[in-house]
């Protein structure tokens, strides 16, 4: 059974590549969908093998990503698109090359919609000291009780600093 948590995320990208496809459809004179139902079918065709046989490109041609330090994901992410474009009556990109640069645009755009809606792990914390702060480091508390006697459990799961990337921003001063 399929939990409700997933059918929401997955309905939650869905919907982020519709938004991403239809905005590169009005950016792009290359990439166009003859209509509603294209564009949704699309995506959504976009968003499963994104979940499923994106995963396995990646892994087969992983040794071409490292050689090239992450350079080939984009033309991985670019035939990924062109692959759904064939496949979905009414969804049609002019070339390859125009699928790698609508790939990278629809990637952007939905890690800007997921930033935005609190979907991606990525947290941006202000210090309220207004001076400078340190970045908060996970605590060891050997008092804590059993979890933490266990091997490898010895850090507080009070604080969660490991899901936030600390940003400190401090103001020039050009009163001088």
């Amino acid at each position: 059974m399929i939990k409700q948590a997933a059918l929401l995320r997955l309905g939650w990208m869905w919907v982020t590549a519709v938004v991403a496809l239809w905005v590169a459809d009005g950016l792009f004179d290359s990439i166009w969908f003859d209509g509603p139902s294209s564009l949704a079918i699309g995506a959504l065709l976009l968003t499963l093998v994104n979940l499923t046989l994106k995963p396995m490109l990646m892994l087969l041609s992983l040794p071409f990503i490292v050689m090239s330090l992450g350079l080939a994901i984009p033309l991985v992410n670019g035939l990924v698109l062109l692959v759904v474009a064939e496949m979905v009556t009414g969804f049609h990109v002019s070339g390859y090359w125009m699928a790698v640069l609508a790939a990278l645009f629809v990637s952007f755009m939905t890690f800007l919609m997921a930033v935005a809606s609190g979907q991606s792990l990525v947290r941006v914390r202000q210090a309220s000291n207004g001076g400078p702060s340190e970045p908060s480091k996970p605590s060891h508390n050997p008092q804590q009780g059993s979890e933490s006697s266990k091997p490898g459990r010895g850090w507080s799961s009070s604080n969660q600093a490991d899901d936030v990337i600390d940003v400190e921003v401090k103001e020039k001063d050009d009163r001088q």
